[in-house]
């Protein structure tokens, strides 16, 4: 998206991902007893970017908006003191994630909705029979999980309503099962079947050899 290409250049972008360098010069927390310190250095690596110029100089100037933005119940959306207002809406989530790093996850969520829409942050569709028809041979399913989702269900539920019950086979992956998924999913491309693999996050090394087998299926 255009929008977030002008509002995520380089550097900033990097300080988001990595964090940055403190300055040769520390100057004291003037938000001792509510800033915690590991914060206000957040905020000192920050004032290295060019952007954020003189943020420190100016926090204890606008100690008392500084502190009502952290005891704020949404920063995400609160205003920024004096001249930190004017930053875009990228900026300011650096600072967010500086000051208030507990809300840092609202804020990005808002900047994706507003520069790429609703639809990249709401979950996806449950709905097995709507996903499925985004899928092919060769782009298959890919549930990525959170704690308490099991997707299994779901998908065993979904093949006997395919009439694929008897041709769906599944395997947990892990140490040395490797080879023992490779087989099974060699099979499942000469016969037609399905093949669920579980617990992918347990063989990355396997990943690799998995991409390789996707890319090289022949839907003739």
């Amino acid at each position: 998206s255009s929008g977030i290409n002008a509002e995520w250049p380089l550097r900033p972008g990097r300080f988001l991902i990595a964090g940055g360098n403190l300055p040769d010069v520390l100057i004291d927390n003037p938000g001792e007893g509510w800033l915690s310190d590991r914060s206000w250095n957040e905020l000192q690596a920050l004032n290295t970017q060019s952007s954020f110029k003189g943020i420190t100089d100016t926090f204890a100037d606008y100690l008392k908006e500084f502190r009502e933005y952290f005891d704020s119940a949404e920063p995400h959306r609160a205003p920024l003191p004096g001249q930190w207002e004017e930053l875009n809406k990228f900026q300011k989530l650096l600072i967010l994630k500086c000051i208030r790093p507990d809300k840092f996850t609202n804020g990005m969520q808002d900047f994706i909705a507003a520069n790429l829409g609703d639809s990249f942050i709401e979950p996806q569709s449950a709905d097995l029979s709507l996903v499925y028809k985004d899928s092919s041979p060769t782009t298959p399913l890919i549930f990525v999980l959170s704690v308490g989702t099991d997707p299994a269900a779901a998908l065993y539920t979904f093949a006997e309503e395919m009439k694929f019950s008897k041709k769906l086979t599944a395997i947990s992956l892990g140490q040395g099962q490797g080879p023992r998924a490779e087989a099974m999913m060699r099979s499942a491309m000469e016969r037609g079947r399905w093949v669920f693999f579980q617990n992918c996050h347990l063989a990355p090394s396997w990943m690799s050899s998995l991409e390789q087998i996707v890319e090289n299926i022949d839907t003739d």
